[in-house]
C-alpha cells in the first residue's frame, strides 16, 4: 500500500463513523393520529338513560325502578306558604271568571237568540223576504246573546270578588284552619244571593241555593281540570 493510498484511506475510515447518526441526535417519531370512526358504520347517537344496566324486570317492570328515582311533577318551592298558594291572584281571578262569564253567556244566549230568529214568523199581514228573517235573526242573536252574557259576566265578577275576599279574611283574620272549599261554596252562596237580592229575600236564598250546587261543581271540576 502507498503512502498515498495509506492517507486516502484513513481518511476514508475516519469520516465513515461521522456519517451514522448518533442516537442522541435521533428525533422521535410522532404517533399516529387515531382513526376517525366511520358514519357510516358508527353506532347511532342515543339519549342518555338513567335506568341503563338496572334490573327492570319483575313485578312492575321499568315503573317500578322510576318509581324508586321519581322526580316532583309539580313546582317546588322554598317556603311552606308559597307552596300552600295553589290559585290565582284576585285581580286575574277577577278577569279570569269575568270573562269566562260574559263569554259563555254570550256563546249561549246568541245560540238560542239565532235558533229563536230563525223560527219565528212575520206579522200577520207582512209579506216574509228575506231582508226580514236576516234582521230578525241577527236582532234575535244580538239581544239574547247580549243580555245572557251581561248577566253571567256580574255572576262571574260577583264570584271572583267573593271568593278573593274570603280567603283574604280566612288567611289574615280568622286563626282556625278550614278547608279551603268551604270558601268556595261561600262564595256561591254570596253570589246567588246578591245576584237575586233586588227579587226578595226569598228568592235571594233560593239563587243562594243554585249558587252553592253551583260552587260544588266548580270544586269537582278543579279535581280534574286544573285551572278551573
Amino acid at each position: 500500500m502507498g503512502l498515498r493510498d495509506w492517507v486516502w484511506g484513513r481518511k476514508k475510515e475516519d469520516a465513515a463513523p461521522s456519517a451514522v447518526p448518533s442516537e442522541s441526535l435521533t428525533l422521535p417519531s410522532s404517533p399516529a393520529p387515531p382513526a376517525q370512526p366511520d358514519p357510516v358504520t358508527a353506532p347511532a347517537a342515543r339519549m342518555y338513560n338513567p335506568y341503563d344496566g338496572m334490573d327492570t324486570g319483575g313485578i312492575g317492570g321499568i315503573r317500578a325502578v322510576q318509581s324508586v328515582y321519581a322526580m316532583p311533577q309539580s313546582p317546588q318551592f322554598l317556603f311552606d306558604a308559597e307552596a300552600k298558594i295553589k290559585r290565582r291572584s284576585w285581580g286575574d281571578n277577577l278577569a279570569y271568571y269575568t270573562g269566562v262569564g260574559y263569554l259563555s253567556g254570550w256563546l249561549g244566549g246568541g245560540a238560542f237568540g239565532a235558533a229563536t230568529g230563525i223560527a219565528s214568523s212575520p206579522e200577520p199581514g207582512m209579506v216574509d223576504t228575506n231582508r226580514l228573517k236576516i234582521n230578525r235573526f241577527l236582532n234575535s242573536t244580538a239581544s239574547r246573546g247580549t243580555r245572557a252574557g251581561n248577566a253571567l259576566g256580574m255572576v262571574g265578577m260577583i264570584f271572583a270578588l267573593s271568593e278573593s275576599g274570603l280567603f283574604y279574611v280566612g288567611e289574615n283574620h280568622v286563626p282556625v284552619d278550614y278547608p279551603d272549599a268551604l270558601n268556595t261554596l261561600a262564595a256561591g252562596f254570596l253570589t246567588g244571593a246578591l245576584f237575586r237580592a233586588p227579587r226578595g229575600p226569598q228568592l235571594a236564598a233560593v239563587a243562594g241555593g243554585a249558587g252553592v250546587a253551583a260552587a260544588a261543581a266548580l270544586l269537582a271540576g278543579r279535581s280534574v281540570i286544573k285551572g278551573l
